[in-house]
């Protein structure tokens, strides 16, 4: 079994405004806005692996635990393809 992790990109900068929360980087000219739910995904990543977000967004937004392995791995793919995090080394165990 191998446990997925993901941690963020070193010189990303975050603003956090009272409807939005924004992540940038100047040196790459990078900037995406989240919204609250993705906020709570981005707090997380490297914290925690990635099947414990998945449990803490379900229990945090009391969904179904489908949707939110939908929510979560879609605001991750995301954030990968618009270069905000990057995957971890997995940590494999027999």
């Amino acid at each position: 079994m191998c446990i997925k992790k993901y941690k963020k990109r070193n010189g990303i900068k975050t603003r956090d405004l009272d409807t939005k929360f924004l992540l940038y980087d100047y040196k790459e000219g990078l900037l995406m806005e989240l919204n609250g739910s993705a906020k709570y995904i981005w707090l997380l990543i490297g914290t925690k692996p990635f099947e414990e977000i998945i449990s803490d967004y379900s229990q945090h937004y009391g969904i179904d635990p489908i949707m939110a392995t939908d929510d979560v791995t879609n605001v991750i793919a995301d954030l990968k393809t618009k270069n905000f995090i990057e995957e971890e080394d997995e940590l494999c165990s027999s």
